[in-house]
């Protein structure tokens, strides 16, 4: 199932399967970038460690490398998604 993003009264909307997968691989993007400066993102694993895992990258993988993996695959999600607007 294809996913759209549209804009809607100044907001957008994620809709579909992959819609919802590019936000939140871009979440995820976020996330580790905020990580990298020295914030926690949340109580359980990090956010860097949870795309560690998801891409099949080593534990000892640099940040550059987890944030590039993460970025090819919102290249690759957006070209799946298309934006309505209104």
């Amino acid at each position: 199932m294809a996913g759209t993003i549209s804009n809607v009264g100044g907001g957008l909307v994620f809709t579909g399967k992959d819609g919802v997968g590019l936000y939140r691989l871009v979440a995820m993007k976020h996330a580790v970038g905020m990580e990298a400066r020295g914030l926690k993102m949340s109580r359980g694993r990090s956010w860097t460690a949870v795309a560690k895992k998801e891409f099949g990258l080593s534990r000892c993988a640099k940040t550059a490398v987890v944030l590039t993996a993460i970025e090819m695959a919102i290249a690759d999600m957006r070209a799946r998604v298309t934006v309505v607007t209104e």
